[in-house]
């Protein structure tokens, strides 16, 4: 999901014995009721709160990247250490869990799975597949009859044509898709796109929103005009809540390599503005989540121990919270954004390589529902 330094730092993880899940779906998926036994001590987080393993990778699957949720279950995309769809035929997999982390259901794709989000109103997940070059997106049904479950989408225009690059993290903001534009091959090309997926058909129509050299004002604390940006690797995205005590209903585009938070208001509009926030220290953050609401849980995606982690307590409405994979300042953590100044502080640490990130409000948990669709 990223272009990160090849260097990773070795982390020494403590194993603290077999862990047995009650999965579902074993049938269907072929002995995933055996995961595996390799876990983490898992990571250290603030006194008040609670940290358990959701789950473990089931058998045969390798690298958990993003995560998203739909009906109260949750989606976890699966890389298998795909190399961007190579060799040939590669596949990641995208696994459904229930509350419990049991397994429900799952979908081979053909490609390295970057991305993932679900659509409540339409009753459906996207993932995209390939970030740095041949990308193309999936539909995903988990309701529909199995045959009708997935469906497959080449973009028009092509991202390799237009940026020279592909696509990676979602966003469902104000009833409209938005795409990261991964891999630019210069800074002049589209940073974000506006996706329309039909509802039948196998093309999907992908419009830029701004590009890697828009102008932006300045965001850090203490700094004031505009700087034109020169993002290399626009990355994560999520919508700003209103609860946030900055960037309430922006849009926001992560560039990793670049340590930089782009909040995009009223993207895609003639009213469009763009603000900088420049991260103190260089982490080079993958998700980054907002508590909406006080009292939560955050999953954290750990993505070399092949973990997911569910930390619930106290937390304050608005707190932005970043994933630091390996190869960066603060690998290994989820640390707090202060959206003012820009600096990171450890929140959780003992990670091996945190990625996707999902935050589930206390209200959420118990109401959460979709309206049908597509």
């Amino acid at each position: 999901m990223s272009r990160l330094s090849m260097t990773l730092r070795v982390v020494a993880a403590s194993v603290i014995g077999a862990v047995v899940l009650a999965i579902g779906g074993a049938a269907a998926f072929g002995g995933i009721d055996q995961v595996r036994a390799r876990v983490a001590a898992g990571p250290v987080v603030p006194a008040g709160f609670t940290v358990t393993l959701f789950a473990a990778a089931p058998a045969g699957l390798t690298h958990p990247d993003d995560i998203t949720r739909l009906n109260g279950d949750t989606f976890v995309s699966y890389q298998n250490a795909n190399a961007d769809g190579t060799p040939v035929g590669a596949q990641s997999t995208v696994v459904e869990f229930a509350a419990d982390g049991a397994v429900i259901n799952h979908w081979n794709l053909t490609g390295r799975c970057d991305g993932l989000t679900a659509d409540p109103r339409s009753q459906r997940v996207l993932a995209t597949l390939n970030e740095d070059a041949n990308s193309s997106l999936a539909v995903i049904r988990p309701k529909a009859d199995p045959g009708a479950q997935l469906r497959l989408l080449a973009y028009s225009p092509d991202p390799a044509t237009v940026s020279g690059g592909g696509t990676d993290a979602l966003t469902i903001f104000d009833g409209a898709i938005y795409v990261s534009a991964s891999n630019p091959s210069g800074n002049t090309v589209p940073a974000m796109y506006r996706l329309t997926v039909p509802r039948h058909g196998a093309t999907a129509y992908l419009e830029p929103v701004f590009a890697d050299d828009a102008q932006a004002a300045q965001g850090n604390g203490g700094t004031s005009g505009t700087t034109m940006l020169n993002l290399s690797d626009p990355d994560s995205n999520a919508a700003v809540p209103a609860s946030s005590p900055r960037f309430a209903h922006d849009l926001v585009l992560d560039s990793q390599a670049d340590s930089q938070l782009v909040f995009a208001s009223q993207p895609g509009t003639p009213e469009q503005s763009l603000t900088l926030l420049n991260l103190a220290g260089g982490p080079q953050v993958d998700d980054v989540r907002w508590a909406d609401t006080s009292g939560g849980d955050l999953y954290a995606v750990d993505q070399q121990a092949d973990q997911i982690w569910l930390i619930r307590g106290p937390f304050p409405a608005g707190a932005a919270y970043a994933s630091i994979p390996a190869g960066s300042p603060m690998a290994g953590t989820v640390g707090r954004v202060d959206l003012s100044s820009g600096a990171v502080s450890p929140f959780a640490t003992g990670l091996l390589s945190p990625k996707g990130l999902l935050y589930v409000g206390g209200d959420e948990r118990l109401h959460e529902t979709g309206d049908g669709g597509d």
